[in-house]
């Protein structure tokens, strides 16, 4: 009895020890589903936001045709484990097949029942059909096939729309218009102008992206909120499509013609100042002609130094400061003038002739007399060279043209301090070196 009783009493301790680590278990389980932690990390493998991209706005021509646009095109995904679709899948996969090899020619029918049905068997909800992106017509098309036809409920079709950036004039003012990169702004979505209007107007025409909040169930996504997308704004230009198709072919024929490095050709409607084309040229290094090379009409090929074209800057400077007028007489010489070194000379110097001599301001400036101009604004300026460079500056000689477009090169003069300024850099700017301007 004693035995029996002894027995009988650990079974009952052991007994009551396991009921007690399974409630244990059982409340446990309960507090922990219960905790707003595991609520939070719950929502986060059911429920999850997406951006939804704002289409880009477009850039058109005066007339408002686009030069460029965005439009939609659709990436092929299907819900192979939608509802009803197991009915009628192997009846009409073999046709869907067919279709599939036919539309896109890509691979064979074969090929695409295979990967259909190991797709279905797998119960994949979001198989990619095809690699291949199709236009909105190409997908009202395919909409028509056989399994697709029955909408997506049945069908399956889950079309993914993605917005690609197409040019319809070509490569018309292309270097103007810019080019589309990958964004690497941290959070954004799709492509950022890469130069060009794309690049300057990007703020503009990006537009604000939009968030869809979207469960999961049953493996599947459905859009339960979302804030639309703001499009972007569409950027008008003075450009006229057909007299820049004319430029870009006029200055092809020259390049051709005349085997030219580079060039470029603007066209502006003297009236209002509004630049109707832009086209440029350009050659790689196997010397191949090129549209759009670069846009030589801003960049640095359009800010150079000016040359003879600048000495009426430098009278005009001299004019303000009162150090000379057009009366003002000049010893030219021959032509040749030996300063600090250097030789500054006249371009018809080498004709032997007895040269202009002692001349006027006004003379020298109609001659285009380097000597004369150097003379000038060294004998005006030695000494105070730095109030001929403020002088140049307040003329507006030097402030950037702001056209609105990536890539304008900046105006430079040399001035005193500066590392490469010296004895010879007064007499050099006079007649238009030692400084770069815009000279469009």
């Amino acid at each position: 009895m004693e035995i029996r009783k002894a027995i009988l009493t650990r079974f009952g301790l052991v007994y009551a020890a396991i009921v007690l680590f399974c409630l244990y278990i059982i409340v446990r389980v309960f507090i922990i589903q219960h905790m707003p932690r595991w609520d939070k990390e719950a929502q986060k493998l059911d429920i999850k936001e997406f951006a939804l991209a704002a289409r880009r706005g477009d850039i058109c021509a005066a007339d408002g045709s686009p030069m460029a646009t965005s439009v939609p095109f659709y990436e092929l995904r299907m819900d192979l484990g939608a509802p009803g679709l197991s009915k009628f899948f192997y009846n009409d996969v073999d046709s869907l097949a067919i279709c599939l090899s036919r539309f896109f020619r890509d691979r064979s029918a074969g090929t695409y029942k295979a990967e259909l049905k190991r797709a279905f068997a797998q119960q994949k909800h979001y198989f990619l059909i095809t690699p291949h992106k199709v236009s909105y017509a190409e997908l009202q098309e395919i909409k028509k096939f056989p399994i697709l036809r029955r909408g997506r409920n049945k069908g399956g079709l889950m079309p993914e729309q993605e917005d690609e950036r197409v040019y319809p004039s070509g490569n018309l003012a292309m270097r103007t218009l810019g080019k589309l990169t990958k964004s690497e702004t941290e959070g954004s979505t799709g492509n950022a102008g890469a130069f060009g209007l794309e690049k300057s107007f990007e703020e503009e025409l990006k537009g604000v992206d939009g968030v869809a909040v979207k469960q999961n169930m049953s493996g599947r996504w459905f859009i339960i909120s979302k804030d639309d997308p703001e499009d972007g704004k569409n950027v008008i230009t003075t450009l006229d499509v057909k007299m820049q198709d004319q430029v870009t072919y006029s200055l092809k024929l020259q390049m051709e013609k005349t085997r030219a490095e580079y060039g470029s050709a603007i066209l502006m409607e003297v009236n209002t100042g509004d630049i109707k084309a832009i086209a440029n040229f350009g050659r790689n290094h196997g010397g191949q002609l090129i549209g759009g090379y670069q846009n030589y009409a801003i960049g640095n090929a359009g800010c150079s130094e000016p040359g003879s074209t600048f000495k009426l800057a430098s009278l005009m400077a001299a004019f303000e400061d009162g150090k000379i007028d057009t009366s003002t007489i000049v010893d030219t010489g021959k032509g040749i003038w030996k300063y600090k070194g250097e030789e500054i000379k006249d371009s018809d110097y080498k004709k032997g002739g007895p040269g202009a001599g002692k001349i006027t301001a006004k003379h020298a400036f109609e001659l285009s007399s380097n000597v004369g101009l150097a003379k000038l604004i060294t004998q005006s300026y030695t000494g105070e060279e730095k109030d001929f460079v403020n002088r140049i500056e307040k003329l507006g000689m030097l402030e950037e043209l702001n056209l609105g477009i990536q890539g304008e090169a900046k105006p430079y003069i040399r001035k005193p301090g500066d590392k490469l300024w010296s004895g010879l850099s007064l007499a050099w700017l006079s007649f238009g070196y030692e400084l770069k301007v815009i000279m469009q």
